[in-house]
């Protein structure tokens, strides 16, 4: 239980990297569930970035939900005006669009953390974040 909190409390890449070293010095190679986990918590990091406060991976499906206060300045930013061109630009692979009043983005055929993970990297790197 203490391993969960201490990874909860990481705040960013390097002090991941020495969560990860500390874990791989306690228990050794890491199982491939434990790094899934590790790589949950990058995933968070990126869909915040992107302005995203939830994201679900379900039944192949992967969903980010927006700022929930529709009158937030984060609606007028550069920042979601780039996803908005690249959303238009990309509407084989992802949707945006409103469920019960959120404004979610969604790709389809997304099985994986790192699927998901290297998904929203494309989205935030089109957007020149980081």
């Amino acid at each position: 239980l203490k391993l969960y909190k201490a990874l909860n409390d990481v705040k960013n890449e390097e002090e991941l990297i020495v969560y990860v070293k500390n874990l791989i010095d306690r228990f050794g190679e890491l199982p491939e569930a434990t790094e899934e986990l590790i790589n949950t918590m990058r995933l968070k990091w990126i869909a915040q970035n992107i302005g995203l406060e939830k994201l679900y991976l379900k039944n192949g499906s992967l969903r980010g939900y927006f700022v929930a206060n529709p009158q937030s300045e984060y609606y007028q930013s550069e920042k979601f005006g780039k996803i908005l061109m690249y959303v238009q630009q990309n509407m084989k692979t992802c949707k945006i669009k409103e469920i019960k009043g959120n404004l979610t983005i969604s790709y389809q055929n997304v099985k994986s953390i790192n699927q998901a993970k290297s998904t929203l990297t494309k989205l935030g790197d089109t957007i020149h974040i980081s």
